[in-house]
């Protein structure tokens, strides 16, 4: 028998066709470190989900990372990341979903604009 897990979500997720101008860029294992652009899965008004293309050693639930940007088409969003999963897909793929935290109010200004213009298009 399964074991039911409540959804703790509390914001609606939307995803992204691959070909779109979405990525998530930071610096890893930390600030200083190598660069990594990795294509967004999915935004939410809390956080995202991204596509691991290479493994990341050490990645993991908890993990921090600070100078993140993200891009989604014309719009950059800066701030840092607290890691929640890491979680292989059927594609042979990993998805990471992520908290995002705005680096200022101008930054959470940008990031609730990109999302609300994204639910207008998959509302409408």
């Amino acid at each position: 028998m399964s074991t039911r897990t409540a959804c703790r979500r509390k914001t609606r997720r939307f995803p992204f066709n691959s070909g779109q101008n979405v990525w998530v860029e930071f610096e890893y294992p930390s600030q200083g470190g190598q660069a990594h652009r990795l294509p967004l899965v999915d935004i939410s008004a809390s956080g995202i989900s991204f596509a691991l293309t290479n493994e990341l050693p050490l990645l993991e639930s908890g993990t921090s990372l600070s100078g993140a940007v993200i891009r989604v088409e014309s719009s950059e969003m800066r701030g840092d990341l607290l890691i929640l999963h890491v979680t292989p897909v059927p594609d042979g793929l990993t998805v990471c979903g992520a908290l995002f935290y705005p680096s200022n109010d101008a930054e959470l200004v940008k990031l609730k604009s990109v999302v609300s213009g994204i639910q207008a298009v998959h509302s409408g």
